[in-house]
C-alpha cells in the first residue's frame, strides 16, 4: 500500500499542476477581481452619501467665500474712492459752496463725469450718487436702468434708521435689493450702491441645482437643518451675512436607484461567474490547449496537423494557419536545403571564373615584362594586389565580407590595371561612410569593376570609372558607371531581365554569375540593373537589402576617394 507521504506528495503535484493551467490563473482572477468590488460595492453606498453630502457643503462654503471676498474687495474700494472725492475733488467741495445754479450745475456735472468714468473703469459699484439739500437737487449714476431715482432717494431719506458713514444698509429700491453706503459733507450727501440680487443669482448658478438659494441680508435668515444643506458666511467688514441653501434631496436623490443597481450586479456577478467560466474553457481555454499541444509534437513530429473545427472563426483560423505554417517548414526545409546546394554550385562557380590559367597567365607576363623594364615599385604593386585577392577569395564567412575589404581590393585591382593600360584609366569613387561596414557577398562588386576594364575600355583616349555606394531605407546600392565603348540598349535590356545570351548565341558568363549570385543570396529583394549605350558607357545598379557584420570598421580605416 502507498505510504501517506507518498499519497500528500502525489496530491500536492497534482495540485500544484492544477494551479499552474490556465483555467485556474483564469478563474482565480475573475474571483479576486469581482469579489473585492462586491464587497466594496455593498459598504460603499452609505458611505458615498456622506461623501456627496460633504462635498457638496465644502463647494457651497467655498462659492461662500469667494463671493464674500469679491463683496468686501468692492466695499472696500468704493469706501476708498468716496474718501478721495470728499478730501480733494474740488468739483465736490465747490457744490456746498455753490451760491448761484450755474455755477453749482457746472461742478454737478464735473463730479458726475468723476462718478462715472470711475464706475467704468472699477467696475465695484453698481451705482453711484450725489445730493445738495441746500440745491435741493442730486444726480445719480448707474450702469443699468433698474434703478429708479425716485425710488432710491425715497429709500435712502425718508428711512428713520439711515447710517451716514462707514457702514453700509440693505435696502429694498423698488423690486430690487440693494446694499447702500451715504457720507454727508457740508450739505452734500455723496454715495454708492452695490445690487444684491445680482450677486444672489450668480451664486445659485454656480450652484448648479434647481432647489439652490441664496440669500444676502442684514441678519442670518437661513439656519440648518435636516432638510437642507446649508451654510452662512459673515461679512468682517459690515454686519452682512451670506446663506447659501439646498435640498438635501435634491443631492442624492439619484442614489437609491445606484444602490439598487449595485445590489443587482453584485448577485448578477457571483451568479455568472461559473458561466463565465464555462464559456472561457469551451471558447477559449480549450483551443488553447489544442495548438499548446499541436506546439509541442511538431518538434518531433513535423506532419502534426490540428483537425476538427474550432469553436470560434478566430480559433478557426489559428488552427488553419497552424497546418499552413507546418506545411510550409516541411517545404521550407527542403527549399533551404536546396538552395544551399544551388548556393554552393553558385560560388564554386564564381570561384572557378576568378582562378582562370589565363587571369594567371596574364599576371604572370606582366609581371615579366615589369622586371625586364625594371619596374620594381609596379612588380610590388602587382604582387601585393595577388596576395590580397587570393587570401580574400579563400576567406571563409559564408560568403560574405564588409564591403571596405572588397572597397581596399577594387582600388588595388585598378591600381594594377593602371599599370596595364597607362594613360588610358581613371578611377573616381563616392561612398558614404555607413556603407563600409555592409556584409555583402565576395567579389560581387569586384566582378563588375573587373567586367568594365575587361570589355569596356576603349584604348585610344582616356575613360573613367566611377564607383558610387550610398544607402536608402533598408537598402544599399552600388553603382559602377564608366564612359567606355558601351553595348547596344536593347542587351543591356535583356540583361537587367536576367537573359544573357547575345544575338549570336555566345553568353555572358560573368554578368549571368553575378546575376544568380544576387538571386541566390537575396531573392527578389535584390536586383541588377544595366543601362548602356555604344560609344557612351555603361551603367550598372546593384541593389541588395542593408545587412551589417559583427565586424565593424576601426577608426583609421577611412574611404578615401581620390
Amino acid at each position: 500500500m502507498k505510504s501517506l507521504a507518498e499519497i500528500t506528495k502525489k496530491s500536492v503535484k497534482r495540485l500544484q499542476k492544477i494551479v499552474h493551467t490556465l483555467s485556474f490563473q483564469i478563474v482565480f482572477i475573475i474571483i479576486v477581481l469581482i469579489l473585492p468590488l462586491n464587497i466594496y460595492t455593498f459598504y460603499s453606498t452609505g458611505a458615498y452619501q456622506n461623501v456627496i453630502i460633504d462635498q457638496t457643503r465644502t463647494n457651497m462654503e467655498n462659492l461662500a467665500n469667494l463671493y464674500v471676498n469679491e463683496l468686501e474687495d468692492r466695499v472696500r474700494s468704493i469706501n476708498n474712492f468716496i474718501a478721495e472725492i470728499e478730501e480733494a475733488d474740488t468739483d465736490f467741495s465747490d457744490i456746498s459752496k455753490a451760491e448761484e445754479w450755474d455755477y453749482y450745475y457746472i461742478s454737478a456735472m464735473g463730479l458726475r463725469n468723476t462718478l462715472n468714468k470711475h464706475m467704468t473703469l472699477y467696475g465695484d459699484g453698481d451705482a453711484f450718487f450725489f445730493y445738495s439739500s441746500a440745491a435741493e437737487h442730486g444726480m445719480l449714476v448707474e450702469l443699468s436702468d433698474t434703478l429708479n431715482k425716485e425710488d432710491m432717494q425715497s429709500a435712502l431719506f425718508s428711512s428713520e434708521d439711515l447710517i451716514i458713514g462707514s457702514r453700509w444698509k440693505v435696502l429694498s429700491v423698488g423690486n430690487t435689493k440693494w446694499l447702500f453706503h451715504v457720507n454727508q459733507r457740508g450739505g452734500v450727501y455723496i454715495g454708492a450702491g452695490i445690487q444684491l440680487d445680482t450677486i444672489e443669482n450668480n451664486i445659485e448658478d454656480n450652484i448648479e441645482n434647481k432647489s439652490a438659494q441664496a440669500v444676502i441680508s442684514m441678519e442670518k435668515e437661513i439656519s440648518d437643518s435636516g432638510e437642507y444643506i446649508s451654510v452662512t458666511r459673515k461679512c468682517t467688514s459690515q454686519n452682512l451675512y451670506f446663506s447659501l441653501r439646498v435640498l438635501r434631496s435634491e443631492v442624492i436623490r439619484n442614489l437609491p436607484f445606484l444602490e439598487r443597481i449595485r445590489s443587482i450586479l453584485t448577485v448578477a456577478t457571483v451568479l455568472i461567474i461559473p458561466i463565465l467560466v464555462i464559456l472561457l474553457r469551451h471558447l477559449v481555454l480549450r483551443p488553447i490547449s489544442k495548438v499548446n499541444t499541436a506546439l509541442n509534437q511538431i518538434k518531433t513530429d513535423p506532419e502534426i496537423r490540428i483537425k476538427g473545427h474550432a469553436p470560434t472563426s478566430d480559433f478557426e483560423n489559428v488552427y488553419q494557419s497552424f497546418n499552413t505554417m507546418a506545411e510550409e517548414i516541411v517545404e521550407l526545409k527542403i527549399d533551404n536545403y536546396e538552395q544551399q546546394l544551388e548556393r554552393q554550385k553558385v560560388e564554386f562557380k564564381n570561384l572557378q571564373l576568378q582562378i582562370k590559367p589565363h587571369f594567371l597567365f596574364n599576371s604572370l607576363n606582366l609581371m615579366y615584362n615589369l622586371i625586364q623594364m625594371k619596374e620594381y615599385k609596379s612588380m610590388q604593386t602587382m604582387l601585393l594586389y595577388l596576395s590580397d585577392y587570393f587570401r580574400y577569395v579563400g576567406e571563409d564567412d559564408a560568403g560574405y565580407s564588409r564591403f571596405w575589404d572588397e572597397y581596399r581590393l577594387i582600388r588595388k585591382y585598378l591600381e594594377v590595371s593602371e599599370i596595364r593600360y597607362e594613360g588610358v584609366l581613371e578611377a573616381d569613387f563616392q561612398i558614404e561612410d555607413k556603407v563600409s561596414d555592409v556584409m555583402i557577398p565576395r567579389l560581387l562588386i569586384h566582378n563588375f569593376v573587373e567586367n568594365v576594364i575587361k570589355h569596356g575600355l576603349v584604348l585610344t583616349r582616356k575613360n573613367h570609372i566611377l564607383l558610387k555606394a550610398y544607402i536608402e531605407g533598408e537598402y544599399v546600392f552600388f553603382q559602377i558607371r564608366d564612359d567606355g565603348a558601351g553595348m547596344p540598349r536593347s542587351q543591356a535590356e535583356r540583361i537587367s531581365q536576367g537573359v544573357f545570351e547575345y544575338e549570336d548565341g555566345r553568353k555572358h558568363v560573368g554578368l549571368q554569375n553575378s546575376y544568380r549570385r544576387i538571386k541566390c543570396y537575396y531573392g527578389e529583394k535584390g536586383s541588377l540593373m544595366i543601362r548602356s549605350e555604344i560609344g557612351k558607357g555603361t551603367l550598372v545598379t546593384v541593389k541588395i537589402p542593408v545587412k551589417y557584420g559583427e565586424k565593424r570598421r576601426k577608426e583609421d580605416e577611412t574611404i578615401d576617394r581620390k
